[in-house]
């Protein structure tokens, strides 16, 4: 009989996967994973992936579940340390932009690439997996909104759910902006200090953010 792998030994074989097929998708798309290129990768048989994922859906999915749980938990971990509603919408947006900086792989997956969503699993055997990646990035949603509808409140407005909702689309494309600059390097070409720059710019949205309600 063939002896039981130790659970570590599971979750670091598991994390190899992850990690290539990460690389992989980010470097030549999704259609590109295959178990066959990632067993070639990895230097284990097809067969032997199977004893870990069901297929390349349950890979992906488990990525997009763990960068957004990442993500989620380093904005809580911000937000809770701080007490007033304007610290906290700046820390959210410090964490935001360095979640999105120093993991720009999972970045790139999360928000930027064409892989399928969470309406291309429904009625398909990854549907309950799609849906706890859904649910996810919904807590992600719900945080922001909430926050500034915090914002707000501390300013003396009343800002309802769908106002707040465009309000975080404002402020989102901006962020999304300034990592998708950073992590393609463009943004060297127009900008010698892009700390320095971020930071001011991050300072320039808070003088300003509740012009956006």
């Amino acid at each position: 009989m063939k002896p039981v792998r130790a659970k570590e030994e599971i979750d670091k074989i598991k994390d190899k996967i992850l990690s290539s097929s990460l690389e992989i998708i980010v470097s030549h798309g999704f259609p590109a994973l295959t178990m066959r290129r990632l067993a070639r990768d990895i230097g284990m048989t097809a067969p032997n992936i199977y004893n870990y994922f069901d297929n390349k859906d349950e890979i992906y999915l488990t990525l997009m579940i763990k960068g957004f749980d990442q993500l989620v938990l380093s904005l809580k971990g911000e937000i809770d340390s701080q007490t007033d509603s304007t610290k906290q919408v700046r820390a959210a947006i410090t964490a935001y932009l360095k979640f999105g900086i120093e993991n720009p792989r999972y970045y790139e997956i999360m928000f930027s690439s064409s892989s399928p969503k969470y309406r291309d699993y429904i009625g398909t055997e990854q549907e309950a997996l799609s849906t706890q990646e859904h649910d996810v990035s919904m807590q992600l949603a719900s945080l922001s909104i909430s926050l500034i509808q915090g914002f707000a409140k501390q300013s003396g407005k009343q800002l309802d759910t769908k106002n707040a909702s465009l309000t975080l689309t404002m402020i989102w494309s901006l962020l999304h902006g300034m990592v998708s600059l950073q992590n393609s390097q463009n943004i060297t070409y127009i900008v010698d200090d892009v700390e320095a720059a971020y930071a001011e710019i991050v300072d320039r949205l808070m003088a300003q953010i509740d012009l956006l309600f």
